[in-house]
């Protein structure tokens, strides 16, 4: 499964001025949910950015977001993407809540910033959403608590909970 994206990167043009250089791609997903209605698809292609996609049933896709995303889960009633960047001085993770807006169209709001650049996320069996940060590992509940933890899950992963692979 894959879903159109642009890569956009900046270099000469011409006379020397910097210039935007736009590069459509067929981008492999490195994080997917599956609804109902579709397939939630995330990007993750470090410096040169990433996106969440939504696929439906018909093979329609539309961006809902334009960030680098490292997980797509559910917690609790929420759907979320696990998103962020660490790059030379930038290193920032968020966790956005998706939902549908008032005309049915997907969106995104922030809802937890993370201490760092998030790498994968993985369900925990009470509920609780696994992240791997640059600056730590934390464990999101479904009211909204973000808490450290002192390693990864261990065994407290559910077998198969991991971000679904399309």
């Amino acid at each position: 499964m894959t879903y159109d994206a642009t890569i956009v990167a900046y270099g000469p043009g011409p006379g020397g001025t910097a210039e935007r250089h736009e590069h459509p791609v067929k981008q492999k997903p490195n994080a997917a949910l599956e609804l109902e209605e579709g397939w939630f698809l995330g990007g993750n292609r470090g410096e040169w950015g990433g996106e969440l996609a939504f696929v439906d049933r018909r093979g329609r896709q539309a961006i809902v977001l334009d960030d680098n995303v490292a997980a797509i889960a559910r917690v609790g009633q929420r759907i979320v993407a696990v998103s962020g960047l660490a790059h030379l001085f930038m290193n920032h993770g968020i966790v956005r809540e998706i939902a549908k807006d008032a005309q049915g169209r997907w969106s995104t709001r922030p809802w937890r910033v993370l201490p760092g650049s998030p790498s994968q996320a993985t369900s925990l069996s009470d509920g609780r959403l696994w992240i791997r940060t640059n600056a730590g590992d934390v464990a999101l509940s479904a009211d909204g608590r973000l808490s450290m933890i002192a390693c990864g899950p261990a065994s407290d992963v559910r077998p198969g909970a991991r971000t679904q692979r399309p």
